[in-house]
């Protein structure tokens, strides 16, 4: 909560076991929409062959009280 600038948040999706990502995504939230446009999504990519990561960054403080949630998507084969 009240995360400062350059606060960065991660969060990994991550298949079944024997099975391997074909792609991802994510996205993040901030806890008030009136700080939203302080948080921005800085990386999302394959992190393993089982695996997709996002980042998301704080990029002006946030005021004391509200917080950023990463959610990460992983594509999987069947």
């Amino acid at each position: 909560a009240g995360a400062p600038m350059g606060t960065t948040v991660t969060a990994t999706a991550t298949c079944p076991a024997g099975k391997k990502i074909l792609g991802g995504g994510g996205s993040y939230t901030v806890s008030s929409a009136s700080q939203i446009n302080r948080v921005g999504l800085i990386a999302s990519y394959p992190s393993a062959a089982n695996a997709w990561t996002v980042t998301a960054r704080v990029n002006q403080g946030l005021s004391s009280g509200f917080t950023t949630t990463v959610t990460t998507y992983a594509v999987c084969t069947v």
